[in-house]
């Protein structure tokens, strides 16, 4: 990682915290995820240059995803503001890293679509579902987990399989530091809510 690298993953780490408060109230992912852990360790170390203050000019920004979020009950409702979020976010704060990793969206409808048809070709096809064992997903480019997210939410898990799937069989790669916040806290988040809701 360069320099510059490691100042942008800096100042992504500094600017998301407040965005995930408001889409996640109450899930604490940057308090246990541990790369999150140390960025925060660094900007800890550089409290006393006031680089909080510059945060406090993105209040507007951050009020306007805090009223987004009100009332966002559903898994898709969160997805769509996400995806929407993260792609204008990139396209206005960071244009020549949004060209430069081609940064663009699928959308929702569009991913249900497409797990429905690997799930049905995976039945005609193979004699075997997403929901069994041995089978392996590998999304390699995740952005913001939209696709593990959708799967988890879909229905297309038997509630028996979710905890194994979950574990050991859900693979996702991002290498963009705010993308992996998003995805991860994304993914967990909606395991959680699910797994919660499937227990008697």
């Amino acid at each position: 990682i360069s320099p510059e690298d490691a100042v942008q993953m800096l100042a992504q780490h500094l600017i998301t915290a407040p965005v995930f408060d408001a889409l996640f109230g109450g899930y604490e992912f940057t308090e246990h995820n541990p790369v999150s852990q140390s960025m925060q360790a660094m900007l800890d170390q550089l409290e006393d240059q006031a680089i909080g203050k510059e945060a406090e000019t993105l209040e507007s920004f951050y009020d306007s995803v805090r009223k987004r979020a009100e009332g966002i009950d559903n898994h898709e409702g969160r997805q769509t503001v996400i995806t929407e979020l993260y792609e204008q976010f990139f396209k206005k704060a960071m244009p020549k890293y949004a060209t430069g990793l081609g940064i663009v969206y699928t959308p929702i409808e569009v991913v249900d679509f497409i797990l429905r048809a690997v799930n049905d070709a995976l039945q005609e096809h193979f004699g075997t579902d997403l929901s069994a064992e041995g089978v392996q997903i590998l999304d390699p480019f995740t952005g913001t987990g939209t696709f593990i997210s959708r799967l988890l939410a879909s229905g297309l898990i038997e509630p028996h399989d979710l905890a194994r799937k979950y574990s050991s069989e859900l693979n996702a790669n991002e290498m963009v530091l705010l993308a992996y916040y998003i995805a991860a806290v994304n993914i967990e988040a909606t395991y959680h809510e699910i797994a919660n809701a499937t227990q008697f």
